[in-house]
């Protein structure tokens, strides 16, 4: 009988020390896990931060780029409408002048036909072979 109280003492012993441990592991399993989690979300947290500063930093980059180059355009274009406005002014100028001098040089070119035409179809200028000038006869 004393060898069922030992293997009962045994048995005991054992079962106590394997719910000891199993409930130790439980316990161990879910502080590691708690611990895991923990530093997941930490880490998370982190990676988060760090785009959104990066996300902030290329933003305001980006920001900056595109400032410099609507100032770069509004440049442009006001070199542009001054070079439009200037090209008009001359053009302006030319249609002025044009319209001044139409009129002037229509009848000069007129008269010149018409002294062309007399000197070519009537003979109205002789040239004296001798002298070699130029007379108006009539």
């Amino acid at each position: 009988m004393a060898w069922k109280q030992v293997f009962a003492s045994v048995i005991s012993t054992i079962g106590t020390a394997s719910v000891i441990v199993a409930a130790l592991a439980v316990v161990g399993k879910d502080a590691v896990k708690s611990f895991f989690q923990a530093g997941v979300e930490e880490l998370k947290a982190d990676l988060k931060r760090q785009n959104d500063l990066e996300l902030a930093k290329t933003k305001h980059q980006f920001e900056l780029s595109l400032a410099r180059e609507k100032e770069r355009a509004d440049i442009e274009k006001e070199r542009f409408i001054r070079s439009l406005d200037s090209e008009s002014a001359i053009n302006e100028r030319i249609r002025r002048e044009i319209l001044a001098w139409a009129n002037p040089i229509l009848n000069s070119v007129r008269d010149l036909k018409g002294r062309l035409s007399n000197i070519l179809e009537n003979e109205g200028y002789k040239v004296d072979p001798i002298v070699k000038t130029i007379f108006y006869v009539r």
